[in-house]
């Protein structure tokens, strides 16, 4: 296979440069690629023109729109040249190869350096890769549309497997984080707390549930897990992961400036979909209930988090609860489900000082 490259990237780098030349490639590019060196000279075409030029090889770097900002700044994002083009590639994955990331042009030069071709169920795999890469360029630019048309009519989610659980499969919107897959799932959930909690909170999250929490920030001893801080991570406290506004250099984590742009929480899919809408409440106890798959309830007192019990069957949630707990003396217990009169006085008849609890037509109450 006689490989020809049509190379859509916003910005030919001196490390993508050397990549292509160590590797004796003379790829098409596309007409709007930033150059960084005027050294070499490759044949520039536009997206459309390409298709003259038979590429068998398909590059597109979709540009991902602003998490905020107005209408010319969502559709900036949006080339409908290249969105063709990549669409025409998936159509042809037999002959044409999809790749929307980099990463993945070397998985293609190592194929056909060691059989001479690229294997089918590979193509098949970065034709969905593509697909879905348009899809969630499209479903983000309409959210964030319809947030500034304030039209809240249609929602389009472009979902990426984060793991199992189970019999069911977690999946998040993926927003390009390049989160290592062991910690996805934890992230995702801690991105989900974070915009959800005060400002200078701190959660601290493994396996699927929050395990420490502070209104104040304070960090739990416990390391082996994702650690979010809605502020700044000063120092390198020996996090195995870290999600904050701002991290030092050398610390494995992830910078989000703005949670709220990025959350989306987790779906839950099983024979069922289970789209658990999370109830704004501007409440640290609220706020750590709103596990967005599981049913939880937590207990906190004085703005710290004392326990917590997920689980996908409500009554599990709370036998666990009773059982595990001697007595709930000064603290709030939060609860993401309803509650009736006579659990709820059973949590206070053992101390507890205020039941939080979301009624059936999702409005917090507070006993």
């Amino acid at each position: 296979m006689s490989l020809k490259i049509f190379l859509g990237v916003k910005r030919l780098s001196d490390e993508l440069l050397s990549f292509l030349l160590d590797h004796r490639l003379e790829p098409l590019l596309d007409e709007k690629v930033q150059m960084t060196t005027d050294a070499f000279s490759f044949k520039k075409v536009d997206a459309r023109g390409c298709l003259s030029e038979k590429p068998n090889v398909v590059v597109i770097e979709l540009e991902r729109p602003s998490p905020e900002g107005n209408e010319y700044e969502q559709l900036v994002a949006l080339e409908p040249d290249q969105v063709m083009l990549l669409l025409w590639a998936i159509k042809n994955h037999r002959e044409v190869v999809p790749v929307v990331e980099l990463k993945d042009l070397e998985t293609v030069l190592e194929e056909v350096k060691k059989s001479g071709d690229v294997p089918l169920q590979l193509r098949r795999r970065f034709a969905l890769k593509a697909l879905h890469r348009v899809i969630q360029l499209l479903s983000s630019i309409e959210r964030r549309l319809s947030d500034v048309f304030f039209i809240k009519d249609w929602e389009s989610l472009a979902l990426k497997k984060l793991g199992n659980l189970g019999n069911y499969s977690l999946f998040s919107e993926e927003e390009g984080w390049n989160v290592p897959p062991e910690f996805s799932i934890d992230v995702a959930l801690t991105v989900h707390y974070l915009s959800l909690l005060p400002e200078g909170s701190s959660v601290f999250v493994r396996e699927w549930a929050p395990i420490h929490a502070a209104v104040d920030g304070s960090l739990p001893e416990d390391k082996d897990g994702v650690l979010g801080l809605k502020g700044e991570y000063r120092k390198d406290e020996g996090y195995k992961f870290v999600v904050a506004r701002k991290i030092p250099e050398g610390v494995q984590g992830l910078e989000i400036r703005n949670f709220k742009a990025l959350e989306r929480g987790m779906l839950a899919f099983g024979h069922f979909l289970l789209l658990r809408e999370v109830v704004q409440e501007n409440d640290f106890a609220a706020a750590l209930a709103c596990h967005p798959v599981f049913n939880s309830a937590v207990l906190v007192r004085e703005g710290r988090l004392i326990s917590s019990f997920t689980h996908f069957d409500e009554e599990r949630v709370k036998t666990d609860l009773l059982e595990r707990m001697g007595g709930f003396d000064g603290v709030e217990v939060a609860f993401n489900f309803e509650l009736d009169e006579g659990f709820v006085a059973t949590l206070k008849e053992r101390g507890a000082r205020r039941v939080i609890f979301l009624d059936s037509r999702g409005i917090w109450r507070r006993r």
